[in-house]
């Protein structure tokens, strides 16, 4: 069974915050992925990724594996996190 949490993400090249109720079975990596998606089609434009985003916990700075699930990484809901 899928466990849903809510995480709230700072999107710094969109600069802003995010309330996102996500699987916790999903990595950094697909999160922020969908966020660009629904961006480009809600506001009609389009970001190319070179590289896969820094994550970091707001909280403590630690930075997050991003090819892990959000579960391995010890994200409980709730958590806010900075990408980069």
């Amino acid at each position: 069974m899928s466990q849903q949490i809510t995480v709230f993400l700072f999107v710094a090249v969109m600069q802003k915050w995010y309330e996102c109720r996500v699987n916790c079975a999903m990595n950094f990596q697909s999160v922020y992925a969908a966020l660009i998606e629904m961006n480009a089609v809600q506001d009609g434009w389009q970001l190319q990724e070179s590289r896969e985003p820094a994550v970091f916990e707001y909280a403590s700075g630690r930075q997050c594996d991003t090819d892990i699930s959000l579960s391995a990484c010890g994200v409980v809901d709730g958590m806010s996190f900075l990408l980069f």
